[in-house]
């Protein structure tokens, strides 16, 4: 079950181009518009949580 799902996971993420195959192998690396979008995701999410957090308080 877990490995469909990064399975799927792995599908999205191409289709948006943050993830590239290497080429004869079973390896994916981020892109570098991968690089952007996820460090700004995650910037966002951490900072949208810790507001949250601090007015739920």
């Amino acid at each position: 079950m877990l490995q469909e799902r990064v399975s799927r996971l792995i599908v999205k993420m191409r289709g948006y181009g943050l993830l590239a195959k290497t080429p004869r192998a079973r390896r994916y690396q981020v892109t570098r518009y991968g690089h952007r979008v996820m460090t700004a995701a995650i910037t966002l999410h951490d900072h949208d949580y810790l507001v949250r957090y601090m007015t739920a308080a």
